[in-house]
């Protein structure tokens, strides 16, 4: 009996998409997200709160989580994810806004707790990003297990080489 598990190409399962969107303030990636069908919108920065975005949300069949739920806090959102990834819902579209600050939040927690423990923060280079970094890759990995849509929303950011700016990136 073989163990090689390969299968015809036409019977691997279609997944969904897992998008990274990034761009400039006012550019319209919030927004664009919020008609997404069933949205679980997970609100770190609260730019999702008035009046045109919550309709639209509503219109769409999602729901809003927002800073007062946890929507900053690394581990909550793991746990949310955990939770959609393994729990029966009507959710098919989860949609992150902004990754950079929750990613930003985790690291400026962790530098406080550091700072705090009297540690001299310029002789332990990178020690506040450890957690917010091992919060990343267990969140990627619970992403892969999501039968859903994914948008990481995310801010742009200069790219520079030599002193000059080369291009932009997501942050």
């Amino acid at each position: 009996m073989t163990k090689l598990t390969a299968r015809h190409p036409k019977h691997a399962k279609q997944k969904h998409p897992k998008i990274l969107l990034y761009g400039g303030a006012g550019e319209g990636k919030t927004m664009g997200c919020l008609g997404f069908p069933s949205t679980y919108m997970i609100d770190c920065e609260g730019g999702a709160t008035l009046g045109h975005y919550t309709d639209i949300l509503a219109k769409s069949g999602g729901v809003y989580m927002g800073s007062d739920d946890g929507a900053n806090d690394m581990d909550v959102v793991v746990q949310q994810v955990m939770a959609l990834a393994t729990e029966k819902h009507s959710y098919r579209t989860l949609v992150i806004d902004s990754y950079t600050k929750l990613y930003n939040t985790a690291i400026q927690i962790e530098y406080d707790r550091l700072a705090g423990k009297g540690q001299d923060m310029s002789k332990t280079f990178g020690a506040e990003k450890k957690p917010a970094i091992a919060g990343t890759r267990k969140l990627i990995r619970w992403l892969d297990h999501l039968d859903m849509n994914v948008i990481l929303v995310c801010h742009q950011k200069a790219v520079w080489k030599n002193g000059e700016q080369i291009g932009e990136s997501y942050d």
